[in-house]
C-alpha cells in the first residue's frame, strides 16, 4: 500500500468524505515533473502500466500514442498509486492515518507547477 502525506485540511476533508462513503479530490505534489530539467514539460499522458509520461508539446492523439509506445510502466508513478490500489493517507500535521481507494489519477500542471490530482474513495 502505498502512502501520502497530506495536509490537515486536505485530510479532514478526505476522511469525512471516506466516512460517508463519497469521493474526494487531493493535490499531491509531483516531484517527478517539478525538478529541474522538466520545465519545457506542458503535459502528460498514462502510460500503458498506468505510470505518467511528460511531453513538451501536446497534439491530437498524443495520449493514445503515450499508451502505444509505452505499453508497460515506463514513465513517472504516481506516489499514491493507480486506480484500484489502496493508499494510506496520513495527516502531515498529527500523523493520523486513513485507508482509501485510488479512484482516479490526473497529473496537472497548474500555476503552482505539476500535481498529481487524486480521487480517493472508501476502501471497501
Amino acid at each position: 500500500m502505498n502512502s501520502v502525506n497530506v495536509p490537515h485540511a486536505a485530510f479532514v476533508a478526505a476522511q469525512a468524505a471516506i466516512v460517508a462513503h463519497q469521493q474526494a479530490t487531493l493535490r499531491v505534489p509531483c516531484e517527478a515533473f517539478n525538478r529541474p530539467g522538466m520545465e519545457d514539460i506542458v503535459v502528460a499522458y498514462p502510460d500503458g502500466g498506468g505510470n505518467w509520461i511528460g511531453w513538451s508539446r501536446d497534439s491530437v492523439g498524443r495520449a493514445e500514442f503515450t499508451l502505444q509506445a509505452y505499453p508497460f510502466a515506463a514513465g513517472f508513478p504516481c506516489p499514491a498509486g493507480r486506480p484500484g490500489e489502496l493508499v494510506s493517507l496520513q495527516c502531515a500535521d498529527s500523523g493520523q492515518q486513513v485507508s482509501a481507494r485510488v479512484a482516479a489519477v490526473q497529473a496537472k500542471r497548474e500555476s503552482d507547477g505539476w500535481w498529481w490530482v487524486v480521487t480517493v474513495a472508501t476502501s471497501t
